[in-house]
């Protein structure tokens, strides 16, 4: 699809696919990623030195023009745009919910699930993220705060390649409740920072 308004278009066959049939057996489908040398630099630069952090909503069309405004290397903000506007082709979402983070603890160290329909999770820096299929997972132990309960055999959990787009399904979508990607974030510390990268379908409560 060419143009912004084209991007923001739903992909019906890969929303189908990640919501529909034996989907619900699996984990998170992952889109694998190499970026160009620039945004390579740019991460690097980012992953020390003052907090690059932001969050906030934008109508798909407007999503490069925001993230230009918010992130100093327009490599790193296309990039991310270009994350941005695959999500909004995914799901049809004209309006996106964006959040950048350098974690430096422990994060959401529990395996969850998100109360969200659709996220996108890209790591720049650090370990990725980690997640198991849905049947290496008890979801009866989730909430429990006991990932040994919630993943019995820790030889099952798999982890997002840097850079990659891991397009996890959530459970505020009713219609598939109790198939969400049981995720967790991996350890980080100030010395080993990780930068993460999350798009989402905004709410009305997000602006």
């Amino acid at each position: 699809m060419d143009g912004a308004m084209g991007a923001c278009a739903p992909n019906m066959r890969a929303i189908g696919g990640i919501s529909h049939g034996d989907v619900r057996a699996c984990g998170p489908i992952v889109d694998l990623r190499c970026p160009a040398e620039a945004v390579r630099r740019a991460v690097a630069a980012l992953r020390f030195g003052p907090d690059p952090s932001f969050e906030f909503p934008a109508d798909c069309e407007d999503v490069l023009a925001e993230l230009v405004r918010r992130v100093a290397d327009a490599a790193l903000a296309a990039d991310m745009a270009d994350i941005a506007h695959a999500y909004a082709a995914r799901t049809g979402a004209a309006r996106q919910k964006l959040r950048f983070a350098r974690i430096v603890g422990p994060g959401c160290k529990f395996f969850h699930v998100d109360m969200v329909e659709l996220r996108a999770i890209t790591t720049y820096a650090g370990e990725g993220t980690e997640y198991v299929e849905a049947s290496d997972v008890d979801r009866a132990a989730l909430g429990s705060g006991d990932n040994r309960r919630i993943v019995p055999d820790p030889t099952k959990v798999k982890r997002l390649p840097l850079y990659a787009v891991g397009y996890f399904r959530g459970e505020a979508d009713l219609a598939h409740a109790g198939t969400g990607h049981v995720h967790r974030s991996p350890p980080a510390s100030p010395h080993a920072p990780r930068l993460l990268f999350v798009v989402d379908r905004a709410l009305d409560a997000d602006g």
